[in-house]
């Protein structure tokens, strides 16, 4: 009796210790299933307020033109490559990507949009680290960080346009000098970015260095912000010409995803002028990136509802773009998915066995 006792406590701290993971998983998924439920409310929700009935929705995509949505698809090709260029600017200040197979960082590109389709965004910004560590081992919380700069660098463009977008919609500007004034935010872009993301860089570097001694009684806390601050200030060794090359990447992802989704446009016909949309476009990409459903399934289909409502084509052709659009780009995300996995591998087969020694700054295990 008595050593049944003793067992007792142990037992049950064994039992505590193997059920706390499970019951994390066990929330996580519960979380996870009410985004989704909350997506497709919201999606149902669009499809309501449109009038349409989901038979009527499958009998326009009949009268798709299926040559613009073919041109789509390309552009989607192009701005996962312009994607796949910035990261590899960012991946390489702290990878020796010589060592990499050639298509690797395209893959792995690839498969973050795709898994953007069905994750939020810090999902997918740990499956697209958790890839380079299972295939190349390169370090997770390196791969985190630069993946995490490459996201405030996407919102960083959308924030600027979004100025000339605001002034047409609030009535302050008319379609020419709103147009005129985006064109001088991007010009802005690549003339001051590099300089500015540099400036920013050493602020979030000071805050952490700040963090690091203020948070010096919790050990956990300090020993974050102190990982964090060395990674940061490998960062603020980026010099202007890959500076510029950032700013180029994001602001030609930028302009492809908005002739991408013209092209929806035009396959479903939608009646919007291409120098409206372009004002507008900012809005409905910056809402479709917010990732708090799982693929932004509900939050991107009302955004896009609401700026194309507002632009005065009708609820019905306002909800089919919304819906549309998510069709094309999930099959577009699929088919470049594939592909790009396809010539990975190839790729990887021919290259040497071994990992070539790092060269520069190298790469952590």
């Amino acid at each position: 009796m008595k050593s049944e006792r003793s067992s007792t406590p142990s037992s049950r701290r064994t039992a505590e210790a193997v059920s706390r993971p499970a019951r994390r998983r066990l929330l996580k998924t519960a979380v996870n299933g009410l985004l989704l439920t909350a997506g497709f409310l919201l999606t149902a929700l669009v499809l309501k307020a449109s009038g349409m009935s989901p038979a009527a929705l499958l009998d326009r995509f009949r009268e798709v033109r299926f040559g613009y949505l073919l041109l789509a698809g390309a552009a989607y090709g192009f701005q996962s490559l312009f994607i796949a260029k910035r990261w590899t600017v960012l991946l390489g200040c702290y990878a020796d990507l010589g060592r990499l197979p050639k298509g690797f960082i395209f893959y792995a590109t690839n498969l973050g949009l795709l898994l953007t389709s069905f994750v939020p965004v810090v999902g997918n910004m740990g499956a697209k680290a958790l890839v380079c560590k299972l295939e190349q081992d390169i370090s997770l919380p390196k791969t985190v960080f630069a993946v995490s700069l490459e996201y405030l660098l996407g919102f960083a463009v959308i924030a600027a346009m979004i100025v000339p977008g605001s002034l047409y919609a609030l009535g302050l500007l008319g379609v020419p000098a709103a147009t005129a004034v985006l064109v001088l935010v991007s010009a802005a872009l690549l003339i001051g970015f590099p300089r500015g993301y540099r400036f920013f860089l050493s602020r979030i570097g000071g805050l952490l260095a700040f963090g690091e001694r203020r948070l010096g009684r919790f050990a956990l806390l300090r020993r974050l912000a102190g990982r964090a601050n060395a990674l940061s200030g490998r960062f603020a060794d980026i010099g202007p010409r890959a500076s510029a090359k950032l700013v180029r990447y994001s602001l030609l992802t930028y302009f492809v995803v908005l002739a991408r989704s013209y092209l929806c446009v035009l396959a479903f016909d939608i009646p919007v002028g291409f120098l409206e949309f372009s004002l507008l476009f900012a809005w409905g990409y910056a809402l479709s990136c917010v990732g708090v459903t799982p693929g932004s399934l509900g939050v991107a289909e009302l955004g896009w509802f609401g700026v194309l409502t507002f632009a005065g084509v009708g609820k019905e052709n306002a909800a089919f773009f919304a819906l549309g659009k998510r069709v094309v780009d999930l099959a577009a995300a699929l088919a470049l998915a594939a592909g790009s996995y396809v010539y990975s591998g190839c790729r990887k087969r021919a290259w040497p066995a071994e990992p070539w020694p790092g060269r520069g700054r190298g790469i952590t295990k």
